[in-house]
C-alpha cells in the first residue's frame, strides 16, 4: 500500500483543475517515469473498494484513504467520473440495515 501511495505521488502527473479541465504537469516525477493509463485505471477501479473494506487494518485503510485523496486531486471529476457512483454504491452496500 505504501508503494501504491508513493507511486501515485511520484509517477502520476496528470492533474485536474477545479474547473474540470485537465492540465498535464511537464515533470512526471523524479525518475521521469509516468504510470501508464492501464495502471492508473487499475488503481482508480480498486482503491475506493480497498479503503471501504479495510476496516480491520487501520494502517491499510489510512493508506488507501490517502491514495483516494491523491487520486481525487489528480483525476476527479474530469478523468474519474465513476468515483461518486462507485463510492455511494459501496457505502450503501456496507451500511447496517438495522440502523
Amino acid at each position: 500500500a505504501i508503494q501504491v501511495k508513493n507511486g501515485i505521488k511520484n509517477f502520476w502527473s496528470r492533474r485536474v483543475q477545479y474547473d474540470g479541465s485537465v492540465q498535464q504537469i511537464t515533470e512526471p516525477g523524479p525518475s521521469g517515469y509516468e504510470l501508464c493509463d492501464a495502471d492508473k485505471a487499475f488503481v482508480l477501479n480498486n482503491i475506493v473498494d480497498i479503503a471501504v473494506h479495510a476496516k480491520g487494518d487501520a494502517k491499510l485503510r489510512n493508506l488507501a484513504i490517502e491514495c483516494v485523496r491523491e487520486c481525487i486531486h489528480r483525476e476527479y471529476p474530469a478523468c474519474w467520473p465513476e468515483l461518486l457512483p462507485q463510492a455511494l454504491g459501496l457505502i450503501a452496500a456496507t451500511e447496517d440495515p438495522n440502523k
